[in-house]
């Protein structure tokens, strides 16, 4: 499990820096386009994105504001590094 407050604004208007995020990772959980993931990205660290594309064992990461870092910039990301939000906890109304 893992639980994460929200850093900048990438993911807006949905999640929002200073909402918490709580994560978790079953070996049976099967990762989807379109969830909403924490990601360890090698270059960036823990990371708040969504899945845009799955093959074979990896995926890439997009955020949902053009504030985010680029897709590209992120590139494949392994899929045992991720853990899909479950509950997502805005601090703003």
């Amino acid at each position: 499990m893992c639980i994460a407050r929200v850093r900048g604004n990438s993911m807006a208007p949905g999640y929002l820096a200073g909402d918490f995020v709580i994560a978790l990772r079953w070996p049976w959980t099967k990762i989807r386009r379109q969830q909403v993931v924490l990601a360890h990205h090698p270059d960036l660290g823990l990371i708040l994105k969504r899945v845009s594309d799955h093959r074979s064992g990896a995926v890439l990461l997009s955020g949902d504001s053009p504030e985010s870092t680029s897709t590209e910039r992120m590139g494949w990301v392994n899929e045992r590094v991720l853990y899909p939000v479950l509950w997502h906890f805005p601090t703003q109304k």
